[in-house]
């Protein structure tokens, strides 16, 4: 049996087999399919449009620009889409590919790239270039992914893996849905700078997305529709924040995802309803994104209305807890009581159990801020001070029963010396304070109208204190 032909070892040799095999596979090669083949197979970047005639991202990105030339920048050196997945997944040709793989800038690719389940032992990177047809990627695995610069009407990855890093930035746009489901990226998913744009639809896909690094949308990344990261685990950074002026993000889907430090900004946060985030978790939220207590309540109720969602509450006061931010915890702890109170409805026996916890509110904050109670305390002492004095002047504070009969008393007579003489603060907090004796409220009794507000001081006397001591064992927040 003949040996097959060995693979040529320097990268002259390559470069002239797989110009030999091109001619045979290819009819009529281009010039810049010889260029193409001849560089994969000597490790060179292929620059169909010489690097000084590709205008800078930023520059050609810009509505002036646009408007000026008359549409957005477009190379004028085809390459057919077949011909990078041929050398991408033909037995005989992959082996002539160097080891610095596909490295394409500044063309038009022409057709679809289908490298569905390819295998790809050597980086892909299609930089500054357009695509014609969104192309399919689906259960790909390759080193390493570059788009960066290129327009596509959308990339269909579901399944990629990616050894390495992902490059969607620095000019990159898609006009359809960029699709990860299921990916499988080990470095970085770097997309600042980026344009992602699916109107009424999904501009990033990135359901169950994982992710052994971190996620770049910053730096002025530009998105115009949904944005979906559902079970999605990312083990470094989740920046999302400095985007363009112009960015849209109509629905952000985090639910179940994890991430290791969230860093956002407010710019960044969708308008309310719009965010999903029940079961997300994060360890902790850089400290150049809102940290402020109140400003991350406005962010939790982003969330969607008519359902109350416990854990993104809980998961942000647990953080801020690590963080050393007790006050913030324990305001975003109220936050998830006043918010369950907001959606007590008829069937939960509304009425009573909200009354309670709107009193477990104004009073101590749920448990959380006892002290609170204090202010309440010290003004209805305040206010039975007034009142009771009041009394006093107008001869209706009698002495108590008990008290006349000492005073009446023939054979005991009190002298002036022992009578208990009648204080207004003292009196107050006697019959406000439980189980506390001043000797004065034994001895005095207010008559009229003020016997009743008598009553109803005593009363609030024994829920403040109870709700007081209660609060501060922290009973109500277990």
């Amino acid at each position: 049996m003949a040996n097959s032909p060995a693979t040529p070892e320097t990268p002259a040799e390559r470069a002239k087999e797989l110009l030999r095999l091109t001619t045979k596979r290819f009819a009529n090669l281009t010039k810049q399919d010889k260029i193409f083949f001849t560089a994969v197979a000597l490790g060179e970047p292929t620059w169909l449009t010489p690097q000084e005639d590709i205008p800078d991202w930023k520059e050609r990105t810009e509505k002036k620009w646009i408007k000026k030339n008359k549409g957005p920048w477009t190379p004028q050196a085809n390459l057919g889409a077949d011909r990078i997945q041929w050398a991408c997944t033909d037995p005989v040709a992959t082996p002539l590919v160097a080891k610095e793989g596909v490295q394409l800038v500044g063309a038009t690719v022409n057709g679809l790239l289908d490298l569905g389940y390819a295998q790809l032992d050597f980086p892909l990177i299609i930089n500054d270039s357009v695509f014609e047809v969104a192309p399919q990627m689906r259960d790909a695995a390759l080193p390493l992914l570059s788009l960066t610069g290129s327009r596509l009407p959308g990339l269909y990855a579901a399944g990629l893996r990616v050894a390495g890093q992902v490059n969607l930035r620095d000019g990159f746009h898609a006009t359809g849905e960029v699709r990860l489901l299921g990916a499988s990226i080990g470095g970085n998913l770097s997309c600042s700078g980026g344009r992602f744009e699916n109107d009424g639809g999904d501009a990033l896909s990135a359901d169950s997305l994982q992710v052994g690094g971190s996620v770049f949308f910053r730096e002025q990344c530009r998105f115009n529709g949904e944005l979906d990261f559902v079970n999605a685990e990312v083990q470094g950074y989740f920046h999302l924040h400095d985007l363009h002026k112009e960015s849209k993000i109509t629905m952000l889907r985090m639910e179940r995802a994890r991430v290791g430090v969230l860093r956002d900004d407010e710019a960044a946060w969708p308008a309310a309803g719009k965010l999903h985030m029940d079961g997300f978790q994060y360890d902790r939220i850089h400290g150049k994104s809102p940290l402020a207590g109140k400003l991350r309540i406005g962010w939790l109720e982003r969330m969607p209305a008519g359902e109350f969602l416990p854990q993104p509450y809980e998961q942000l006061a647990k953080v801020y807890s690590e963080m050393g931010h007790e006050g913030d915890a324990k305001t975003i702890l109220i936050a998830k009581n006043r918010a369950r109170t907001r959606q007590m409805r008829w069937r939960d026996g509304w009425l009573i159990k909200k009354l309670v916890r709107y009193l477990f509110d104004w009073t101590i904050a749920y448990g959380y801020r006892p002290a609170q109670s204090l202010v309440w305390i010290f003004a209805i002492i305040l206010a039975g001070t007034f009142i009771f004095r009041a009394a006093y002047s107008t001869c209706d504070m009698l002495p108590s029963p008990s008290y006349q009969r000492i005073l009446d008393s023939v054979d005991n007579p009190v002298s002036v010396a022992e009578r208990a003489e009648f204080n207004a603060f003292f009196y107050s907090m006697d019959t406000f304070v439980p189980l506390v004796d001043l000797n004065q409220e034994s001895y005095w009794r207010p008559i009229g109208w003020r016997r009743g507000y008598l009553w109803g001081h005593i009363l609030a006397g024994w829920v403040l204190s109870t709700l007081f001591v209660t609060g501060m064992t922290g009973v109500l927040k277990r």
